[in-house]
Order: structure tokens, then C-alpha cells, then sequence
């Protein structure tokens, strides 16, 4: 997904879905300076998520996360480490759209060789093992996913779903729906809307009416 069409999918969400929104690029992406490394992706999640704490002009009991491919499994981190140091106030809902269950499952199902079944996760520079996580992630989630990823199949987002301990979880498909233009599917801001209305539900009544989503 180019700048424009990250933009103009963030400027959609935020017509229509009365949400806060704040983009980054993490470290060695678009002009944040170093060398992108999974720890590092960690790293810089970890300090936008602290930065969006420390606003007093956003309604804390509403922050959640949104990741799209490998923002999705970045997100998934993030949840799992807030899930885990039980986070005060914890966050609101985690949304993931086309994103995979861990590096070496892309490997194999990329280059398709029947040694890369024996190759152990310490040979790969970065792993993101989301999958993994899935189990220790207790808040609203919703999967997004692209009936026609060309990159990451949908059935990496399942395995995702299922996984998922969640009291409050949802895979919504969308059937044409390709990588990087999911967004652009018929329902998909309804869907994120109808996700986010379900959350309030269980949220104590608060004066502020908008999402803020990082």
C-alpha cells in the first residue's frame, strides 16, 4: 500500500467511523531514520502507544490499535504485551486486516520448498510469531480479511481467529477483496463501525463520543 492510498483509508475511517486516528512509520520506513528490525518495530509501537497515554485530550478508555499486513502483526505484539502486564486501562479493541501468522509460515508458503518445514525459527532474522500470541489476547478484536489476498492467504487470517481467546472476537471476509485495496471492499467501514459500537457496550458511559485508534 502506497502513502496516498494509507492516507486516503485513514481519511475514510475518520469520516466515517468518528474516530481520532495517528499514523507512523516505524523506524526505517518512509523518513524515520535507522534500520527497520523486528525488535525494533516492538520498540517503536511500544513509544507511540506510551505517547498516546500521556494525551490528556483523548479519552483514555478508548484507544485501540490498528495494523494492516505487518502493522497487523506489530499490533498483535503490542496487545499481547499489554495483555500480559495487564495494561491500566486496558485497550479498548485491536482490529488486524490481512496480516500472517509468522514469518517462516510466509516463507513456505512463498517459495513453496519442502525444506523450509525443517528450518527452525532461529534461522530467520525476524520471525513475528502472531499466531503464538494469539492465546493471551483478551480484548475486542475483529480480523479484516481480503477473500483475494495475493500475498496473505485468508487462511492465515483464520488460524488467527481461531486461536484467539477473546470473549469478543469477528472475522469478517471480504470476498474480493485483494492485499492492499480490502479497504475498499462494499461493508468495510460498516463492519468496522458495527465492531466498534459492539465494544462500547461493555464500557462505562464516557462524555467523549469519538474512538482515538493508533
Amino acid at each position: 500500500m502506497t502513502t496516498c492510498d494509507a492516507l486516503q483509508n485513514a481519511n475514510l475511517l475518520y469520516r466515517t467511523c468518528n474516530i481520532n486516528i495517528l499514523l507512523f512509520d516505524y523506524r526505517g520506513y518512509g523518513k524515520s531514520t535507522g534500520a527497520p528490525s523486528e525488535a525494533g518495530l516492538y520498540t517503536d509501537a511500544l513509544a507511540v502507544y506510551n505517547y498516546v497515554r500521556k494525551r490528556n485530550d483523548l479519552d483514555q478508555n478508548k484507544i485501540f490499535l490498528f495494523g494492516r499486513s505487518l502493522g497487523g502483526a506489530v499490533a498483535l505484539n503490542l496487545a499481547s504485551q499489554l495483555s500480559q502486564t495487564n495494561a491500566t486501562p486496558p485497550l479498548y479493541a485491536v482490529i488486524v486486516e490481512n496480516t500472517f501468522t509468522s514469518i517462516p509460515d510466509m516463507a513456505k508458503r512463498l517459495f513453496q520448498v519442502s525444506v523450509l518445514d525443517y528450518v527452525p525459527n532461529w534461522c530467520y532474522k525476524n520471525v513475528y510469531p502472531s499466531l503464538s500470541k494469539m492465546r493471551s489476547i483478551k480484548v475486542p478484536i475483529l480480523f479484516l480479511s481480503g477473500g483475494q489476498d495475493e500475498l496473505v492467504p485468508s487462511q492465515m487470517m483464520e488460524k488467527l481467529h481461531e486461536e484467539c481467546k477473546s470473549s469478543k472476537k469477528q472475522l469478517a471476509v471480504f470476498p474480493d477483496g485483494q492485499h492492499n485495496t480490502t479497504w475498499l471492499s462494499h461493508d468495510y467501514t460498516s463492519r468496522i463501525r458495527k465492531f466498534l459500537a459492539e465494544c462500547s457496550t461493555s464500557m462505562p458511559t464516557e462524555s467523549s463520543t469519538s474512538t482515538d485508534l493508533i
